[in-house]
């Protein structure tokens, strides 16, 4: 029986490569052995990124993961940690999300998740028992079996002795401390310690946002892991009268709302654009300036991600001295190309099917979409990924949503959007790559408030058809109440008259 164990918090970027997840896996893995570490903990599905969706269906991909997972199990015949990875399983034609314990070359120990919701591509794996490591026994927790009372409970009544839940756990406003209370929650109902390992990524509308954390047997935190960025902490723990104790470490400080937000939509931006914790990008973005607050806070964010030579700036109108001036402000590239040249003769060709040159809304549509295809043959042309300046609020209302690739701000309420700009230009935290002193101009903010809601009145499907079809964004919440409002695509006319 041992009475030290010193366990690596391995808070990970991995992306959707098994190949390359291994790469970065035996890497950390010789980080942590140079620390001192006798077992690495990496997240939930650690080998394939999540979210991976039905990605996990395919047989190719589950090889390559398979292959992945056997290389990292031989490394582990030699002197050093043992590792703990997850990632798909299949096992008698049903497919887990499961947890790896590599030990001696060779993969010692499986443990599936429990808990499925509905709609996940897995199925359920059986009560989890704990696994025996180097005179330790390890209650292994994947994923959302860590929000279960009846999973910990299972593994404490069958000789667990600390508990480590791995995943990838998505990012909400507000959600960090709640993570913490629930595994304060298993603490008291088990009266063991509790490690949380938890993934960053940026990838899909989920972002990860690490925060892995260390809670002791008495509910005391003992460690406390960086928020949206890749972390390696070695932690200590003693065998005592009453079980496993981690040596307390300084924590990381939290951060406000607005942080945390802005961190979010950066790391978004980051994964989307090919990152994969590497700090290298396969994208650049593209922004269209048009003197809105959407397109400024997009291009700020932008700049935030991937730094200003990542960045290029489009203006479309024929003023665009003030989209200069902002794109000059983040450093990044900038060039006028006005489309009123090409809208009269468009006009005139379409003048004998809508019965004379368009104007009001059918002008209006036509120069949005013009713009929304000339950014994309821009984009196309030089291998970038257009962003989209719409906000949750616009996109309530089906408001230019037919333009980008993505939209950062896609789930970002018009309020929210503004306190973020504020907060953005009195602010500038360490790991963002744009320029600090106020780079958002007063008078781009002097915007004034949407009405978040649609127009029900007007019967059409035009609005709720258009929102749809809106670039993807990542989600900043996630209680029943913060999901944006659905309606029929064939609107209702409320009008009592009708």
């Amino acid at each position: 029986m041992i009475d030290r164990l010193h366990l690596a918090l391995a808070q990970m970027q991995p992306g959707p490569n098994p190949a390359a997840s291994a790469a970065a896996l035996r890497a950390t893995r010789g980080l942590a052995r140079g620390m001192g570490a006798e077992l690495v903990l990496a997240p939930r599905f650690a080998l394939a990124g999540w979210p991976c969706h039905d990605l996990a269906r395919r047989a190719d991909f589950r090889a390559a993961c398979d292959a992945a997972l056997a290389d990292l199990a031989a490394l582990t015949a030699e002197a050093g940690p043992g590792l703990v990875v997850g990632g798909p399983w299949e096992q008698d034609g049903k497919l887990h999300d499961a947890l790896f314990l590599l030990e001696g070359g060779k993969v010692a120990a499986r443990r599936a998740r429990h808990a499925i919701r509905p709609g996940e591509p897995f199925d359920p794996g059986p009560a989890p028992g704990p696994v025996a490591f180097r005179g330790a026994r390890l209650g292994l927790i994947c994923g959302e079996d860590g929000e279960d009372p009846a999973a910990a409970e299972t593994l404490a009544e069958t000789g667990a002795e600390l508990l480590v839940n791995l995943h990838a756990d998505p990012f909400a406003a507000g959600w960090a401390a709640r993570r913490v209370q629930q595994a304060v929650a298993r603490v008291v109902e088990t009266g063991l310690g509790f490690a949380f390992v938890n993934m960053v990524s940026g990838l899909d509308e989920e972002v990860c946002d690490g925060g892995s954390f260390a809670l002791n047997a008495d509910r005391s935190l003992a460690a406390q892991l960086i928020r949206f960025e890749p972390d390696l902490v070695l932690t200590e723990w003693r065998r005592g009268a009453d079980g496993w104790a981690c040596i307390p470490l300084s924590p990381e400080p939290d951060c406000g709302v607005e942080e945390e937000v802005w961190r979010a939509l950066v790391l978004f931006l980051r994964g989307m654009a090919g990152d994969g914790g590497t700090g290298r990008f396969r994208a650049r973005l593209l922004v269209g300036l048009d003197g809105g607050l959407g397109p400024a806070l997009a291009a700020l964010l932008a700049v935030d991600a991937l730094g200003p030579a990542g960045v290029h700036a489009v203006a479309l109108g024929t003023e665009t001295a003030a989209e200069e001036g902002f794109a000059r402000r983040l450093g990044i590239g900038f060039e006028a190309r006005p489309l009123e040249p090409a809208l009269a003769p468009i006009g005139q060709a379409l003048a004998p099917a809508l019965g004379g040159v368009p104007d009001g809304a059918v002008a209006s549509r036509l120069a949005a979409r013009l713009r929304a295809a000339s950014l994309a043959a821009i984009a196309e042309r030089h291998g970038m990924l257009v962003l989209s300046g719409v906000d949750a609020t616009m996109a309530a209302r089906g408001i230019g949503v037919k333009e980008g690739d993505l939209a950062p701000l896609r789930h970002v309420g018009r309020d929210l959007a503004l306190a973020l700009a504020r907060w953005r230009n009195t602010a500038r935290p360490a790991g963002l790559r744009g320029p600090a002193g106020a780079p958002i101009p007063d008078e781009v903010l002097a915007v004034l408030p949407l009405d978040a809601a649609p127009d029900l009145a007007t019967g059409s499907m035009g609005a709720e058809a258009a929102r749809r079809r809106a670039p993807p964004g990542p989600r900043i919440a996630r209680h029943p109440g913060a999901r944006e409002a659905r309606y029929p695509l064939i609107l209702p006319s409320l009008d009592p008259r009708a």
